[in-house]
């Protein structure tokens, strides 16, 4: 049996103009559409996150990538990073009609 290695990626995709790519997973509920970047679990073959990285993104996108296109994670890129989840939690709660910024504990 094969077991999963726990180590995984999660890859950004965007472009010059800042918009990130979302993929809809394939087993959203059918009354619920759910969105992910790229991500998946590093194989014994893979020689490092990178090439996990780089196999993920044309597993899912069909989009090649080769190992000098990805940006390992930086002060710059863990910035990018944390900014993309605070977006993307205001805009979750927008699409369910709930204001991200008047909730308890918002400052």
């Amino acid at each position: 049996m094969n077991y999963k290695i726990p180590i995984s990626v999660l890859v950004i995709i965007y472009n010059n103009f800042g918009n990130i790519l979302l993929l809809k997973r394939a087993d959203s509920p059918k009354n619920l559409d759910l969105w992910q970047s790229v991500t998946g679990s590093k194989e014994n073959s893979d020689a490092n996150l990178i090439v996990t990285a780089c196999r993920e993104i044309y597993e899912e996108t069909k989009f090649f990538a080769t190992e000098h296109q990805i940006e390992n994670l930086n002060l710059r890129t863990m910035s990018q990073l944390i900014y993309f989840f605070m977006v993307s939690a205001a805009f979750s709660a927008l699409l369910f009609e709930v204001d991200p910024f008047n909730q308890p504990g918002v400052e």
